[in-house]
């Protein structure tokens, strides 16, 4: 399949974005001599060294296809697990009726040889602690979260990211960097 598609995630949060790069993925590998270019993102910038997406211009020859945040939270209930890693798979294969297998269940950030040298702050770890009213599924208790920045703080300073608005719920860890909102 030499396919071209630009999916517009219409996305909110840094959360949302993160689980779609196991998506890209694993199109990627199923489909080698396809294209895929992700916009719309909270943080497109997480795409940036991801060699599984297309970060070139596009023409009238790619097929555009618009995925809403709402259409994304009913695809992960309706895959019955209430995960949003599932939506993007479900998503894309509703829209355009080719599978994509879903091999990874985690994240995927693929870091510029710039971004992986140690740095004087170094190492640093980025936590994605919150949770959504509409997503409750996925919460890992917060006590456990402050429990494990209180264990390595002295070897790995923590960044806890995340959305700040009517809907995401990320309560301040203490010790750590706040660059929530």
């Amino acid at each position: 399949m030499n396919r071209k598609f630009i999916l517009n995630l219409k996305q909110r949060g840094v959360g949302d974005t993160l689980v779609t790069t196991a998506f890209a993925d694993d199109f990627k590998r199923q489909y080698p001599d396809a294209k895929i270019k992700i916009v719309g993102t909270a943080v497109d910038e997480i795409y940036e060294n991801n060699n599984s997406v297309y970060k070139g211009e596009t023409d009238d020859s790619w097929e555009t296809l618009d995925i809403n945040y709402k259409e994304c939270i009913d695809n992960a209930w309706l895959t019955g697990t209430g995960k949003y890693i599932d939506a993007p798979y479900v998503a894309f294969t509703r829209l355009t009726n080719i599978p994509v297998i879903k091999t990874n269940f985690t994240p995927i950030i693929k870091l510029s040889d710039k971004e992986r040298w140690p740095t004087e702050d170094s190492p640093y770890c980025v936590l994605a602690a919150g949770s959504k009213i509409d997503m409750p599924a996925k919460q890992w208790p917060y006590k456990y979260y402050q429990e494990l920045v209180n264990a390595t703080k002295k070897d790995i300073r923590w960044v806890q990211v995340g959305g700040n608005d009517n809907i995401h719920v990320n309560p301040k860890l203490d010790g750590v960097k706040d660059l929530t909102g």
